[in-house]
């Protein structure tokens, strides 16, 4: 037995000579040789492809055949059978196989690397060698395939995605993966190459994987992607021409780039300098390499590159800020060429749309109430905000401040007295005589301009609050407000002119649409009749005073006197009001959703609980009510109206329809609103405007309480609901009207 003791020699001493070829030895099962014939010419040229060649078969000058052949070495069948069995077993079989053969002496492999094409006779079966061409063998090709191949981490890979230690991959040891060392040497190279193992970069696949690894990162080190960037611009010093044209290829469709925002970006989408424009800029750490110029990344935007890029933006979705950023500057820049050219413009939701899709226009600084309205409005608006108060008139659309209608909720008390504001007549005045090109922009400053002439300023106490509507149909929620224009009043709060100044002034310039009269009104806020004229005159283009609209002298303005309007406060409301105000009907945001509406003075006055009771069909099942109050430990207290509980607390019903909720000392705990009904997308649900005023206003103590899926009480108290609608879940829209005939 020559393995179990060694007296002649040590077993290192053995092993080398075994290895060696002087003992004529096998340590391991020889290759053999074998002929594989192949029929037809494709078939021939698919098979020396898989094997690595990737020139031009040279034509059978030799002999009319479609017969060839290749003089191959590999394993036995029964053997590689074998082996694959074993591998479903061990995952690192193929490696300690692969490292079983690097172990041979070279002779073991050396005459078996390559496989001989030849031309076969059709007939007689001579051959001819196809000198021109050398492919790998069988056994080198089955191989480079598998995952055999041990790294210098231990892991293993496919030959292919390792590389040799060499001088021209030096500079990738710190992030390339190459061969364990004990198997690169120079006996072992020439069939490590075979397999695929690279000994110089040949093309940027395994950089770029790493790339697009990085970009999908939640939070991806600087310091990596930079390393990237740099092995990338070193290794396209030499790339050839083909290898070039595709790493610009998939720089110029991937977002592959990381900018300055730190975001990612594709190389026509990025530029090296923003020349004011503010569009993504290459990171500032990597902006200076010559790889972005070899992939086509520009130096500065032109205007042609930014309007080409607008028409990749996508419709109708909620724009990042950096987008937004150039987008507005592009717009800016060239508005007439956008609008008609592009046919694209971003609607104050900060959103890109086509400008068919648009209604109205908003301009800078000339609506206040543009937060409350509608989703719907704000995306049918298009944002003219940024840009000059000369611009914007090519949109040929009305301005949204025109064509709103403020309109006053009764929760106030007016003063004793109104007054007339002898600046807003000299404002008034000076207005009618403007001078403009626009016939129509003429018009709708005549009118505004006569309703300012007879405005009385009328102090109003409590809460000032407004309902946006356009044709009379409610398009925002309410808010409270310091200052609104209704009709020939302006209500405004009780504060101090200083406090005033600022709502006053926006208030009154906003049907005018105009940013000079914006200024103007801005200007000359409380100061003299002369004043204001002088002011008006010198800055405005006005029409003599004869030249002008004969102005009479306004009516002086009826004063309330004695008589105060009381006040009139949720709590005071009759049963009956609750119909008389917008509706507010609410839904899951992935449906149409949220709608608001109004109702006509004559309708038909009901309580809430009787009319949903008319519309909903009683059961034999508990009603909504009753499963809320058994669900927290409530029964009924011999009435319908009442529920208690063991420590002495109860609901009971209240006004409006609301169920009130008492603990054992008689305090209010909570008010309910009842409704059986699940939101869900494609259910909108009709609340009450004073039900949900009352729920914004004081979310701890009102509620809404609806169903699950299964009909199991759901409540929603008024923070729930606030949160559901700045998340975007939960919207209000426009919804139909109640009409009722006297």
């Amino acid at each position: 037995d020559y393995e179990t003791g060694f007296e002649s020699c040590s077993r290192q001493e053995w092993q080398a000579w075994m290895r060696s070829g002087r003992s004529r030895l096998h340590p391991f099962v020889p290759l053999k040789e074998e002929f594989v014939g192949i029929f037809g010419r494709e078939k021939f040229e698919k098979t020396l492809k898989q094997r690595g060649f990737t020139g031009t078969i040279p034509e059978n000058s030799y002999v009319r055949s479609e017969k060839y052949g290749l003089h191959d070495w590999d394993f036995p069948t029964e053997l590689w059978d074998h082996w694959m069995e074993d591998a479903k077993r061990d995952p690192r079989f193929w490696a300690r196989l692969l490292k079983h053969i690097l172990g041979q002496a070279p002779m073991f492999w050396r005459h078996a690397l390559n496989a001989k094409p030849v031309f076969v006779a059709a007939v007689g079966g001579a051959e001819r060698a196809i000198e021109e061409i050398e492919v790998r063998a069988s056994w080198i090709y089955r191989l480079s395939e598998l995952q055999c191949l041990e790294d210098t981490d231990d892991d293993i890979s496919v030959p292919r995605d390792l590389f040799l230690r060499t001088p021209e991959t030096e500079y990738l040891l710190n992030i390339g993966t190459f061969v364990h060392t004990d198997l690169d040497t120079d006996d072992t190279r020439p069939l490590l190459r075979l397999l695929g193992v690279r000994d110089k970069p040949t093309d940027s696949k395994w950089l770029l994987d790493r790339l697009r690894a990085l970009a999908m990162a939640p939070k991806p080190p600087l310091s990596e992607i930079v390393k990237h960037y740099q092995l990338l611009d070193r290794q396209t010093e030499n790339l050839e021409t083909e290898a070039m044209n595709k790493l610009k290829s998939v720089f110029e469709n991937e977002n592959l780039i990381l900018t300055e925002g730190r975001e990612w970006a594709a190389a026509h989408r990025v530029f090296l300098e923003d020349n004011g424009t503010g569009v993504a800029v290459v990171n500032s750490l990597t902006k200076d390499l010559t790889l972005w110029h070899r992939i086509g990344v520009a130096e500065q935007p032109t205007t042609e590159m930014l309007l080409d890029l607008l028409k990749e933006v996508p419709l109708y979705e909620r724009l990042s800020g950096s987008q937004l950023r150039w987008i507005k500057t592009l717009l800016k820049r060239v508005p007439e060429q956008a609008w008609a050219n592009s046919n694209r413009w971003l609607n104050i939701e900060g959103e890109l749309m086509e400008v068919e899709d648009f209604r109205y226009t908003l301009a800078e600084e000339s609506l206040t109430v543009e937060q409350e309205l509608f989703p719907e409005i704000r995306r049918e608006t298009a944002d003219l905000s940024f840009l000059s108060p000369d611009e914007g008139h090519f949109a040929e659309l009305p301005s949204l401040a025109s064509v709103i209608e403020l309109r006053t909720e009764d929760e106030y008390e007016l003063g004793k007295t109104s007054q007339e504001k002898p600046w807003i007549v000299a404002m008034a005045r000076g207005l009618k005589r403007l001078r403009l090109n626009e016939e129509d922009a003429n018009r709708m400053i005549q009118r505004e301009a006569d309703r300012l002439l007879t405005t009385v300023w009328q102090t109003v106490r409590g809460r000032l609050e407004i309902v946006p509507f356009i044709d009379a149909t409610p398009v925002g929620t309410s808010r409270s407000v310091d200052a609104v224009w209704n009709g020939n009043e302006l209500l405004v709060a009780d504060r101090s002119e200083a406090q005033l100044a600022m709502p006053v002034v926006k208030e009154l310039a906003r049907p005018f649409s105009r940013q000079n009269i914006l200024e103007a009104f801005r200007t000359c806020y409380e100061r003299s009749q002369e004043f204001v004229t002088e002011y008006l005159e010198e800055t405005f283009d006005l029409l003599s005073e004869s030249e002008g609209p004969t102005l009479e002298t306004p009516a002086p303005a009826v004063p309330y006197g004695a008589e105060d309007v009381a006040a009139r406060s949720p709590e005071s409301l009759p049963n009956d009001h609750m119909y008389n105000d917008p509706i507010h009907d609410i839904e899951d945001a992935n449906g149409p959703v949220g709608i608001y509406a109004t109702a006509s003075p004559e309708q038909e006055k009901k309580p809430l609980m009787e009319a949903a009771s008319e519309r909903r069909p009683r059961h034999d099942q508990p009603t909504l009510i009753e499963r809320f109050c058994r669900i927290h430990g409530y029964s009924q207290d011999g009435t319908s109206y009442r529920f208690s509980n063991a420590a002495g607390g109860w609901i009971e019903k209240g006004e409006w329809g609301l169920w009130d909720e008492y603990d054992s000392s008689g305090s209010l705990k909570q008010h309910y609103w009842f409704k059986e009904h699940h939101l869900e997308p494609g259910r909108p649900l009709k609340v009450p405007a004073e039900i949900w005023k009352l729920c914004d206003r004081y979310p701890e103590t009102y509620s809404l309480v609806l169903t699950d899926n299964d009909g199991v009480p759901d409540t929603y108290n008024g923070n729930r609901l606030n949160k559901l609608v700045k998340e975007g879940k939960l919207k209000l829209h426009p919804a139909e009207y109640r009409l009722v005939i006297s």
